[in-house]
C-alpha cells in the first residue's frame, strides 16, 4: 500500500470516528499547571468541536505535478516577504476574510473552510462579493458522493469541484441568504451526533431570484502546494489571498483562547481544516494566522496563532490548497495589490 493511501486511511479513521470523541473528557483547567506560551479558555470542559478530514489519495499525483509550479527557491521569496501580513488589513474591501462560520454538528470542516477561501479570492480577485456555498460542497461533492459530507472530506476536492462543476451561493444557519445556505445548526453544550446527510441540492431556495445554475461561480484553476515550504504558503496568501490547510487537533487545542498555540496537552482527536490568513511574529515565536470554523465562541473571536516554520501540529505537511476564480464574466480590471509590503508575483497558471 502506498504512504499516500496509508495518509489516507489514518485521515478517514482520525476525521470519521476520532472527531466523534470531543474533547467530553478533558477538563481545560488542567492546563493552569502547564507551562504554555499561549492561554486557554477559562472554562471547566469546552463544548464539543467537530472535525472532519478525510484524504483522497488521488490527488497525490496532482501535488507532485503542482510542485513544478512553487519551485523558486527559498532565499529568491523569503527576500519579498514582510515581517508580518494580514489579509484582512491587505485587502479591507473583502469582509468575508474577517467572517467566522460555525461548522456545527458535522464534520464539515474541509467544505467550509474551503468555501470561505473561494469567497475571499472571488472578492480580491473577480471583484465581486459572493458567498460560496458551504452547503453545495458538502453534499454534491465527490467526497460527500461516498458518504455522508458531515463524516469528512478533502479540501482538494472541494477546489476541484469548484473548478470542474462550479458552486452557487450560501449563507449561514437558518438565513435567507444566498442560494444554498449552510443547514446545520452551530454546536451548543451537546453535540452527539453528526448532521444526517442530504441529497445534492439542485434547487435555490425560494425566493432567491436566480436559478440554480445561473448562479454558480466557477474557478479557474486551483494548486496543492508541496509540504513544508512556509515561504511558498506566505507567497501565496500575499499574491492570491487565504489558502486552506489542515492540522493535527489535540485536546488542548479546543481550550485556546489566545497567544501562539503549540500543543502541550490532550490526545489527538482528528485532522482539521482551516484557512491561513497571515503570519507575523510574536514574543519572538514566528507564528500563522488562521480563522476557524467553530464559531466566534471558540479562540480569539473565532481566529487563532500557530507556530509557524516547524511542523506544528503537521499544518504545513499534510494539504495546501489555493485556487482562483474565473474573472471573464466579472470585471476586467486586475485585482488590487495588498496594502503592505511589495506586491508578489503574478499567481502560478
Amino acid at each position: 500500500m502506498s504512504a499516500a493511501a496509508c495518509t489516507a486511511i489514518l485521515f478517514a479513521t482520525c476525521g470519521a470516528w476520532l472527531r466523534l470523541l470531543a474533547a467530553a473528557d478533558f477538563n481545560c483547567a488542567t492546563l493552569s499547571d502547564t507551562p504554555k506560551p499561549w492561554q486557554h479558555a477559562r472554562i471547566a470542559r469546552p463544548p464539543p468541536y467537530y472535525e472532519g478530514v478525510i484524504l483522497n489519495p488521488v490527488f497525490s499525483v496532482k501535488m507532485s505535478l503542482d510542485a513544478r509550479l512553487f519551485d523558486d527557491g527559498d532565499a529568491v521569496l523569503q527576500r519579498d516577504l514582510p515581517e508580518s501580513f494580514d489579509a484582512r488589513r491587505a485587502w479591507p474591501h473583502c469582509p468575508s476574510i474577517s467572517k467566522i462560520v460555525n461548522q456545527g454538528c458535522c464534520g464539515s470542516c474541509w467544505a467550509y473552510a474551503s468555501a470561505m477561501a473561494m469567497t475571499d479570492r472571488q472578492c480580491i480577485h473577480g471583484h465581486e462579493h459572493f458567498e460560496y456555498s458551504a452547503e453545495h460542497l458538502l453534499h454534491c461533492s465527490k467526497s460527500a458522493a461516498n458518504s455522508s459530507g458531515c463524516q469528512g472530506g478533502d479540501p482538494a476536492e472541494a477546489f476541484d469541484y469548484w473548478a470542474a462543476r462550479g458552486v452557487v451561493s450560501g449563507g449561514p444557519f437558518n438565513s435567507s441568504v444566498g442560494c444554498a445556505p449552510y443547514t446545520t445548526p452551530p454546536s451548543g453544550p451537546h453535540c452527539l451526533v453528526p448532521a444526517s446527510r442530504m441529497d445534492c441540492p439542485k434547487e435555490c431556495q425560494r425566493p432567491y431570484p436566480h436559478a440554480f445554475n445561473v448562479d454558480r461561480r466557477f474557478g479557474d484553476r486551483y494548486h496543492l502546494l508541496p509540504f513544508n515550504r512556509p515561504v511558498n504558503m506566505q507567497a501565496e496568501i500575499m499574491r492570491g489571498g487565504p489558502i486552506v490547510v489542515i492540522l493535527d487537533v489535540y485536546e488542548d487545542f479546543k481550550c485556546y483562547s489566545t497567544g501562539v498555540y503549540q500543543q502541550v496537552a490532550g490526545v489527538h482527536t482528528g485532522a482539521h481544516a482551516v484557512r491561513l490568513i497571515g503570519w507575523g511574529t510574536e514574543n519572538g515565536v514566528p507564528y500563522w494566522l488562521a480563522a476557524n470554523t467553530w464559531g466566534i465562541g471558540w479562540g480569539d473571536k473565532g481566529f487563532f496563532k500557530i507556530r509557524r516554520g516547524v511542523g506544528e501540529c503537521k499544518i504545513e505537511g499534510v494539504r495546501v490548497v489555493s485556487g482562483y476564480p474565473v474573472t471573464s464574466r466579472l470585471a476586467a480590471a486586475a485585482a488590487p495589490a495588498p496594502t503592505p509590503g511589495t506586491a508578489p508575483p503574478p499567481p502560478p497558471n
